[in-house]
């Protein structure tokens, strides 16, 4: 599957702009970044995982949220320099690349959901999002050893609430992120020949 990047916009020269424009395109690349790519805009809700958001407006920008001097062309002119691709060229490599092997480590830990429909089954967690608890829910059909495990967006295991024998029957894991970052994380359950993973994500 392909992986994708988008670039914010760069920040522009102070002659080219004013202020209110500016703190404006301060605002959106700080949503783009910090809000949409993390799937926590309520009106979007989730963000595609093969798509990375590089911040090049905050990379550029003075304190004033206008092009910083040293990096434009001239005074006129907002076109980012040979000093910004610089500085930013290297950043955009190393970004991307840890993106894209992030993302790599979630390959094959999407939603998904093996084939056993009418026996075991992962239900999707209640509420979603939350703070900072929540509830797993998920069936087992005949007697054997249950895991649920959360991962966050790197792949990483974050906790294992459940990893022992259970009798057949619906259990209800309650689930407190209260110690863990708030973000977008995949849960996942696995039961004999079962596994299921769902998406999470934890509001602070």
């Amino acid at each position: 599957e392909n992986f994708f990047a988008i670039w914010t916009n760069a920040p522009l020269i102070a002659n080219a702009t004013d202020t209110g424009s500016a703190e404006l395109s301060h605002q959106f690349c700080t949503w783009a970044k910090d809000t949409l790519a993390a799937g926590l805009d309520p009106a979007v809700s989730s963000f595609p995982s093969n798509v990375y958001v590089f911040d090049f407006f905050h990379k550029l920008a003075d304190s004033a949220g206008m092009l910083a001097a040293q990096y434009a062309s001239d005074e006129w002119d907002s076109h980012p320099n040979a000093a910004a691709t610089e500085l930013v060229a290297p950043q955009f490599v190393h970004e991307i690349f840890d993106a894209a092997i992030a993302y790599e480590n979630l390959v094959g830990v999407q939603e998904r959901t093996s084939q056993a429909p009418g026996s075991f089954r992962l239900k999707q967690n209640y509420p979603n999002p939350f703070n900072p608890q929540t509830t797993i829910e998920y069936r087992v059909k005949e007697p054997c050893m249950v895991s649920l495990r959360i991962y966050n967006l790197q792949g990483r295991e974050v906790s294992e609430p459940v990893h022992f024998y259970q009798q057949p029957g619906v259990y209800k894991i309650d689930f407190n992120g209260e110690n863990i970052p708030a973000g977008i994380y995949f849960y996942e359950v696995r039961m004999r020949d079962y596994y299921g993973v769902k998406k999470m994500i934890i509001l602070k």
